[in-house]
């Protein structure tokens, strides 16, 4: 029997979400922050998370330092439409200046994955959809974070910090969990260059469960640049950014990057493939003409994305939308954004 694409994409979601609770003997999942890449703005999404030298506000990959660049008050609301309606989430973000050299930011976000196929206690070669019991989950994140700037000559350090506070709801139990993240980033404006590093989870992201078990993801490490220049003659802007994977190896992302296809891959790091650092690296490409369109395009592990943007009213007014490829079915993302002095 061939299940369709949301029903695939309903059992990957219903994996990466009860796999802790699989590991009970475990104190530390790889897995514990995982879910938290689902929450990009349009922009971001369609440059595949490479903008971390940039990003400034939003939970995971985004780095707080960048706070300390903002000149105007910004107002993000995304909403994206995942695996042909298998999950959708939105996010709220807001961030402003709190003097000439620092700033604030807060965010939002909300995932649901309705209609969960439980198929954890019946025969998976002989599957009748109409028959499984199925279930919600959801997920809340609130970020706040901090973000100051000193003038070092013709260089700009940026450096700042983020609490992440988040609740899951599965099946039957409920988890809360906090993290802290931090993050410098030095700049020129000649040429127009970003240096990034990022660390999430410093102290561990914690998750506490209903049941009393806890568990804590591993510290990240990643790092980024993004480098931009004018381009007069065809009016127009253009931006290459990049990330990393996790410098450390803590996390899936380096998974299944040894060149074998084998189900269970062995966990492979930096130390052992320095190249992951090319392989599994986050890319993206950003042109903008006359201020006034924008093409983006992004590359991650093999999925590309794309997505455009128009800048309206002289800015005080943006629309994005983005196009994720996947094996099993696209995602879709839109951001509206609003700036004020």
């Amino acid at each position: 029997m061939k299940i369709n694409y949301p029903a695939k994409a309903h059992l990957i979601c219903a994996i990466c979400l009860l796999i802790p609770l699989s590991v009970m003997s475990w104190e530390s999942s790889e897995y514990g922050t995982m879910v938290g890449e689902l929450f990009y703005s349009a922009r971001s999404a369609a440059l595949s998370g490479a903008d971390l030298a940039l990003s400034e506000t939003g939970p995971l990959l985004s780095n707080a330092a960048n706070l300390g660049r903002n000149e105007k008050t910004t107002l993000i609301f995304t909403y994206s439409d995942a695996f042909s309606g298998a999950y959708n989430n939105s996010m709220l973000q807001y961030a402003t200046p709190l003097t000439k050299n620092s700033g604030l930011g807060v965010s939002l976000a909300y995932l649901h994955v309705p209609g969960i196929e439980d198929t954890r206690n019946i025969d998976i070669t002989n599957i009748d959809l109409d028959n499984v019991e199925r279930f919600s989950v959801s997920e809340i994140w609130l970020r706040v974070g901090y973000g100051h700037r000193n003038e070092l000559g013709m260089f700009n350090l940026h450096y700042g910090g983020a609490i992440n506070a988040r609740r899951r709801r599965l099946e039957k139990v409920m988890g809360y969990g906090i993290g802290l993240d931090a993050g410098i980033v030095l700049s020129t404006e000649d040429p127009n260059l970003s240096l990034g590093l990022m660390v999430e989870n410093i102290t561990g992201n914690f998750v506490h469960w209903s049941y009393n078990y806890k568990e804590y993801s591993k510290p990240n490490v990643r790092f980024s640049f993004a480098w931009s220049r004018e381009l007069p003659y065809v009016y127009g802007h253009l931006l290459f950014a990049y990330t990393s994977p996790d410098m450390l190896s803590n996390e899936g992302i380096n998974k299944g990057w040894d060149g074998n296809d084998s189900e269970e891959p062995q966990q492979v790091s930096l130390r052992e493939e320095p190249w992951l650092m090319i392989r599994a690296g986050r890319y993206g490409l950003e042109y903008s003409i006359m201020e006034t369109v924008i093409l983006r395009a992004g590359l991650q592990r093999g999925d590309f994305s794309m997505g455009g943007g128009v800048i309206l009213f002289e800015n005080k007014l943006n629309a994005d939308f983005t196009y994720l490829t996947h094996e099993l079915a696209g995602t879709w993302k839109m951001s509206v954004t609003y700036n004020w002095h």
